[in-house]
């Protein structure tokens, strides 16, 4: 055997070899080169997919913080307009109450019509706030039984107390009147029968008053403790869930 015929033996047999082997390892190359370049382009479309549901979440995620910021906002507001309600009504319906059962009248000369007729007015412009302020208590207070309390307790200072007010000042003007006519005609036995009416009006006004106030001062006690219970729960409630 020549030499070139020995090359052409062996070159023979590589050239199927080498045939064989390309036609088995091309083809899987290219699949396996395939499945790469999809797990890519799968790998790419799904952090595209994530980041998107990420950023979504985020915004949604400060929309509900704004949201639950502005909720929070509005109800701390209106706990503390709840809050100030209750105060501002308290003190301006006490600063009435004691008006009407002050015994001296606020200090009002008696013997003089002028100063009692100031007091009056006095007393009707301080019951016109307190109308104000329940308005306003009634509008933000969110307690059936502390309102019917105050209802309550209103309606019990104007049954018993104003009634014997008015009337002690009515009589008080007249008696003023009847004891300014007798000083000029100098009916002085008149006088002094005058001035033991007056005496006997303050005694009487005294009795009831405190008869009557004995039966407002548990309803104002209660109704204050009440305020104050309702204040304390507003101070340390939260915004619900």
């Amino acid at each position: 055997m020549s030499i070139n015929d020995f090359v052409s033996f062996l070159i023979v047999p590589g050239l199927v070899i080498l045939y064989f082997s390309m036609k088995n390892l091309l083809p899987n190359y290219f699949n396996e080169k395939g499945r790469n370049l999809a797990t890519k382009e799968d790998i790419s479309e799904i952090t595209s997919l994530v980041e998107e549901v990420k950023h979504s979440f985020t915004t949604e995620t400060e929309k509900l913080k704004a949201n639950l910021l502005l909720l929070t906002n509005v109800y701390a507001g209106i706990v503390s307009e709840e809050r100030n309600a209750i105060i501002d009504y308290n003190e301006k319906f006490f600063l009435w109450l004691n008006l009407v059962s002050d015994i001296s009248l606020g200090h009002t000369n008696k013997n003089n019509n002028a100063e009692l007729d100031e007091f009056e007015k006095h007393i009707h412009d301080v019951y016109y706030n307190v109308l104000n302020s329940e308005t306003k208590f009634k509008l933000f207070v969110n307690n059936d039984d502390l309102i019917n309390l105050g209802n309550e307790m209103q309606i019990k200072a104007l049954e018993l107390l104003v009634p014997n007010l008015i009337s002690y000042i009515y009589d008080l003007k007249i008696n003023n009147c009847e004891t300014e006519n007798a000083q000029l005609m100098k009916e002085y036995d008149s006088i002094a029968k005058l001035r033991e009416q007056t005496d006997k009006l303050h005694d009487d006004f005294t009795k009831t008053l405190i008869k009557n106030y004995k039966i407002v001062l548990p309803i104002s006690v209660k109704f204050q403790e009440s305020c104050r219970d309702h204040i304390y729960k507003l101070i340390s409630s939260k915004v619900p869930h």
